[in-house]
Order: C-alpha cells, then structure tokens, then sequence
C-alpha cells in the first residue's frame, strides 16, 4: 500500500482553515492579544458562525472585566490573523466546551499528574517512605525548572 504524503504547498495553513469549533484553540494561540485582552479571551469558546455573525461565548465566572473596547481589540486581531473584517459577537454564558485557558490548564494538571507519578515511584522515594512509615503530600510536588 502507498500513501501519499502532502508537499507543504498542498497543506492548508491555519489561516486557509474556517474558524470552528475544532480549530478555535490554534488560532487563539496565534492572536496578536496581550494584557487583559488576551486573559479574557483566552476564556472565550467559538459557537458558531450565524448569518456571517461569529458566535463567541464568554464563561460567565470571568466576565467582570469584560467591556466593549476588548471586543474592538479581539476583532482587530481577527482582522489582523485572517486578512479581513469579522463581524462577531461575544456572548456571556456558561461554557459548552474547552476554551484556550481550559486546554492549557488541562494540560498543566496533565503534566502535573505525571511528574506526581514519576515522583511518587521513584525508588529513593518508595524507601524513605518505607524506612520512616512516611507517605507523599502530592499537593507538595511542584515543578522547579524545565
């Protein structure tokens, strides 16, 4: 059997990609936000695109300093990113699913679980903990360098 493997020009890049719910998180990633703008919306999820409007939802727990001049920044760096004006809409609610903010915390408690691990078996640790009857504070392991 033989695959074919795309050349670079065949693969779209993430601007040539429609924003959906799938691709929201990547492009987030590649906004010109800074500051309180980009600490908003990384608290934002897509919903969908209604009548050439698209949809955003603000999680509602970190809405107290959301105004209209962070929206003038967010459709800036939308225009900016695809090249042409965006007409959007941002809405507070309750989120449906992963925003920026929820992926890189997901992943941050995911790496944490596995340094716990790695921790906990490790066999310096296992003996001093049978030698003194101790046990492991896992709230106590925290990540000192990359």
């Amino acid at each position: 059997m033989v695959s074919l493997i795309p050349s670079d020009s065949q693969v779209p890049s993430i601007t040539e990609l429609p924003l959906g719910l799938d691709t929201w998180i990547d492009i987030f990633h590649q906004l010109n936000l800074n500051g309180v703008a980009q600490r908003v919306f990384a608290n934002v999820e897509y919903r969908r695109n209604q009548d050439g409007v698209e949809i955003f939802c603000l999680d509602r727990s970190q809405s107290a300093i959301y105004n209209e001049d962070l929206l003038v920044k967010f459709e800036a760096a939308l225009r900016e990113f695809f090249g042409y004006k965006m007409n959007v809409q941002v809405f507070v609610s309750d989120i449906e699913s992963e925003t920026p903010a929820g992926y890189k915390k997901r992943l941050l408690d995911e790496a944490n679980a596995l340094r716990v691990t790695s921790y906990e078996s490790d066999s310096n640790v296992q003996s001093l903990l049978k030698k003194f009857s101790g046990f492991v504070v896992k709230d106590s392991i925290i990540k000192t360098k990359d």
